[in-house]
């Protein structure tokens, strides 16, 4: 029993994390244009700053610049606080129908678990980099879209 304890406390760990970087993410607000505060750089041996891989939505076209960084993190947000919702009931329903059983069967049911919310996860970076691809550039520039005016 000790043992699905702490599979269960382990299974909870990604959804968790999706839901609380998810609100952090959705709620940045802006206070200055250049104001990344809320999360932490470090200067790297050219004396340019340089964001720490700690956590977050980090890809090459997210880390272009500033702009790009807030965008794709609250684009992110969007979609990882309601998955990290979805993902904590159907997380401890399949746990749960291996109470009582033996290690190996808990460890495989928890490995298919973490994988199914592994796969969740990364599936929010398809529309994340959609979203950044059509605002910004291969540069990091925003794309300015013009509408006709009659």
């Amino acid at each position: 029993m000790a043992f699905w304890i702490f599979m269960l406390c382990m299974l909870l760990l990604v959804p968790l994390a999706m839901i609380i970087l998810g609100k952090r993410a959705i709620n940045y607000e802006v206070k200055d244009k250049f104001d990344m505060s809320n999360y932490r750089k470090k200067i790297n041996i050219k004396g340019e700053k340089e964001w720490l891989y700690l956590s977050g939505y980090r890809t090459s076209r997210s880390m272009k610049n500033d702009e790009t960084f807030k965008f794709a993190q609250k684009e992110a947000g969007k979609y990882w606080y309601p998955s990290g919702l979805i993902l904590i009931f159907p997380s401890i329903v399949a746990i749960y129908f291996v109470i009582g059983k033996d290690k190996n069967t808990i460890s495989w049911a928890g490995l298919a678990v973490v994988a199914v919310q592994m796969i969740v996860m990364l599936m929010s970076i398809i529309p994340v980099e959609r979203a950044l691809k059509n605002n910004f550039d291969k540069d990091g520039n925003r794309i300015v879209k013009w509408t006709k005016i009659d």
